[in-house]
């Protein structure tokens, strides 16, 4: 039994007049009213051939009293319990399909769209109706909600409200030039904590699969504009003052802070926490003994430096010698555009101490020696600037000068390295 719902001006005039619109049942009509329509539909169902429809409810009559208008309401049914066998069902579900596109050979067309539309509010401001799915089909639990304001700070706006936790989540567009979108809780109970925000990617599944990143993306200025910035702002505070700034211009990673302090500080929110540069630091942690006059990076006082930038540099080694005594040099695999370094050999001698200087160096390599025919403990210290040709490892290298004895670098020798602006 086909059953079809017919425009109004298909029906008959008569019909039409008397009747809210009509049923065609078998090529038969059928008039209805809104007291039989539910019955009728819920028996037959409807199906809409040829045409579109339209299901509009009647605003109600004029009276001197200001009257809601007539809703409309699609229920699917609860499941029902069976009367002696144990088990559950799920409750009715409700479908809306919207059409699919078609073509014949050739053509790009969209699906069909469902169009939910809000009613538009009066007064001001004139707040429209929202959008509204309910958990639970009650306002005290979770509910999202889809809506426009309308008022003069914000527009198109998803919330989720926590239902008895009165905590909602919004996301806000401010409209304009330069519109900005906000995502916050918010929350109306009194001494209540404020809820946390999680940005979460998703975790790798199986075999070696990565996680998801989280990525941080401001807007890239055109023309001659500034690219955005990630910012952080102490709550309260004010732009431009209050606030740290996060930049990536393609080569460097910025931290900013506009403050007068200037300071950029590390810390645990009571005391401050140590920031370690573990790409500039280097140490000697299993003692390097060279038997051997030629030179040699030392164990552990390595590290890696980019093409075309400037560093400085600053070892302290602790050392042993014997009859032998020392030579030393700076090396590694990069090579250099620039390069001074100088060194200072210190060994005590009774009460007082001895020194070994050499002069300044302008070369990867270079040997400084001490020569003198001792055997004793001290330190080396050797400091300088270089700017990297092609990059590479920058270490400091040791041996002995004579083949006597053993010359080492102890447990604690230590290299720095710092990036120049």
């Amino acid at each position: 039994m086909a059953i079809k719902w017919s425009a109004l001006d298909s029906v008959p005039a008569a019909i039409a007049a008397a009747d809210v619109g009509c049923i065609i049942q078998d090529g038969v009509s059928y008039k209805f009213t809104m007291t039989n329509l539910a019955a009728f539909v819920a028996a037959n169902g409807i199906t809409l051939a040829g045409v579109a429809g339209v299901l509009t409810a009647t605003a109600p009559t004029q009276t001197t009293d200001t009257q809601a208008g007539v809703g409309w309401a699609i229920t699917a049914s609860d499941a029902v319990a069976g009367s002696s066998n144990a088990g559950a069902a799920s409750g009715g579900s409700v479908t809306i399909v919207a059409g699919d596109a078609k073509r014949l050979t050739s053509g790009n067309s969209q699906g069909g769209s469902i169009n939910l539309k809000c009613g538009l509010g009066v007064g001001s401001p004139a707040v429209p109706g929202y959008h509204n799915f309910q958990v639970d089909g009650a306002f005290s639990y979770t509910t999202l909600r889809i809506s426009d304001d309308a008022s003069a700070y914000f527009d198109q706006v998803l919330s989720v409200d926590g239902g008895s936790n009165q905590q909602t989540l919004s996301l806000q567009s401010y409209p304009g030039s330069g519109a900005a979108l906000w995502l916050f809780w918010s929350t109306t109970t009194a001494n209540q904590v404020g809820g946390d925000l999680w940005i979460m990617a998703g975790d790798g599944v199986g075999g070696n699969s990565a996680g998801g990143p989280v990525i941080l993306l401001p807007g890239e200025g055109a023309g001659s504009g500034a690219d955005g910035k990630v910012i952080v702002r102490q709550p309260g505070g004010s732009a431009g003052t209050d606030e740290g700034q996060l930049t990536h211009d393609g080569t460097y990673l910025n931290i900013v802070n506009p403050d007068a302090s200037k300071v950029i500080r590390s810390s645990d929110g009571t005391t401050n926490c140590w920031l370690q540069n573990t790409a500039g630091r280097a140490r000697v942690s299993t003692q390097f003994d060279s038997t051997s006059e030629t030179l040699a990076d030392i164990t552990g006082l390595s590290v890696t430096v980019i093409a075309g930038r400037t560093y400085t540099f600053i070892a302290r080694v602790w050392t042993s010698f014997g009859a032998g005594a020392v030579k030393y040099s700076v090396g590694g695999t990069c090579t250099a555009t620039a390069i001074r370094w100088s060194s200072n050999l210190a060994w005590p001698t009774g009460d007082a101490q001895a020194y070994y200087n050499t002069a300044m160096r302008t070369a990867l390599g270079t040997e400084d020696v001490y020569a003198g025919a001792i055997s004793n403990t001290g330190w080396l210290d050797i400091t300088g600037t270089i700017t990297v040709n092609a990059g590479g490892t920058l270490t400091i290298q040791l041996a002995r000068n004579t083949a006597s004895g053993t010359t080492s670098a102890l447990i604690g020798s230590y290299l720095i390295v710092e990036d120049m602006p």
